[in-house]
């Protein structure tokens, strides 16, 4: 999928009335997530809560200014050789004509609607 296709799935995703906005959140987050990290879609659905850090910060080491990112880990990926290899992967802001690709925004909106919304309390097991 190129960035062209996910900025028109999101597109879609965030107008169209099929979908209610559980559906349209989840979605969203999952590809979005899919396209950041260049994975299989399977390997986002196995993930667990405990997999993805939100709210991260660092100071730059060029002007230390306040940097805010996520990440997230991905474990058993069909290219490792070793069963027990995971991998991690940082989730910083992207540039606006990436939009579609900031996946940290999709899954931290995510995140925030499942409580209020679906009274879903997460725990890193989910």
């Amino acid at each position: 999928m190129s960035l062209s296709m996910l900025s028109k799935l999101i597109a879609f995703l965030q107008d169209d009335i099929m979908f209610n906005k559980t559906m349209r959140l989840w979605l969203s987050a999952v590809c979005s997530l899919c396209f950041y990290g260049m994975c299989r879609i399977n390997e986002i659905l196995l993930m667990k809560k405990g997999d993805i850090q939100l709210g991260l910060q660092r100071k730059s080491r060029k002007d230390g200014t306040l940097i805010r990112f996520g990440c997230f880990t991905i474990r058993d990926r069909k290219t490792d050789h070793d069963p027990l290899a995971s991998r991690t992967y940082s989730l910083h802001r992207l540039p606006k004509e990436e939009e579609a690709a900031h996946a940290v925004t999709f899954v931290n909106r995510w995140f925030d609607h499942a409580p209020v919304s679906l009274h879903h309390n997460w725990r890193d097991s989910d």
